[in-house]
């Protein structure tokens, strides 16, 4: 059974739990600057911290942060991750990265972020969809199936096989279509000496005294009276 990967977070969602997170710390930023399209800068009282998103954070990155003239501890957040650089020398000048999961918790990268991790963590900010089913791999496995065509019907929107008493598809919900019965032959009359089929069938009465139908009556009283 697969289960489906969680997206990344946005820039704005990772900036939502980096900012959340620093409140938990006791670290509440007292200026935010955007700085579109890919990061967000906050600086607290004894942070100043970066939240990057739109790809993995590289070495250079590090070394525009430590080229601030400023005293205050420096942190990068990202939900992409960061190069083998950025981590050595981020390691060898303290600064603290954090990576961010798909529910916006937050992972130390570095000793110093280490340090920086309190004691409780935070709650999740986002919550993560429930493990399901890989759909797409069961309905190419589902669809495959050469079950009697009569009770065993294929999703006329996903194309699911799947047996006719659901009523709808398991997958997507939708009505299912019933494979419609063949109709009956109608009866078809001709002329056994011509063959044209331009005849027409004509009733008559019955005689009761015909002796025909006298005969054909006392076989079958005859018949039954045999059985009983």
């Amino acid at each position: 059974m697969a289960s489906h990967t969680p997206t990344r977070l946005t820039l704005e969602q990772a900036y939502e739990a980096a900012y959340l997170w620093l409140f938990h710390i006791d670290q509440p930023p007292t200026e935010v600057i955007e700085k579109p399209p890919e990061m967000v800068e906050m600086y607290s009282d004894e942070l100043i911290s970066w939240v990057r998103a739109s790809k993995e954070v590289p070495q250079k990155a590090i070394l525009a942060m430590l080229q601030l003239e400023d005293a205050r501890k420096k942190a990068i957040f990202s939900p992409v991750g960061f190069s083998p650089g950025a981590v050595n020398i981020s390691e060898s000048h303290g600064v603290a990265l954090f990576s961010l999961g798909p529910d916006g918790t937050v992972r130390a990268e570095t000793g110093h972020g280490v340090m920086m991790m309190p004691n409780q963590q935070m709650p999740a900010p986002f919550s993560l969809p429930p493990e399901t089913e890989d759909l797409t791999t069961a309905v190419t496995t589902w669809g495959t199936t050469t079950f009697d065509s009569e009770v065993w019907v294929d999703c006329p929107e996903c194309g699911t096989n799947q047996h006719i008493s659901l009523g709808s598809c398991r997958v997507c919900g939708t009505k299912l279509e019933v494979a419609k019965q063949a109709p009956i032959e109608e009866i078809s009359y001709k002329c056994r000496d011509c063959g044209s089929h331009d005849v027409e069938i004509i009733s008559q009465p019955v005689d009761p005294e015909d002796p025909a139908l006298t005969r054909a009556n006392q076989a079958t009283d005859e018949k039954y009276n045999r059985r009983l």
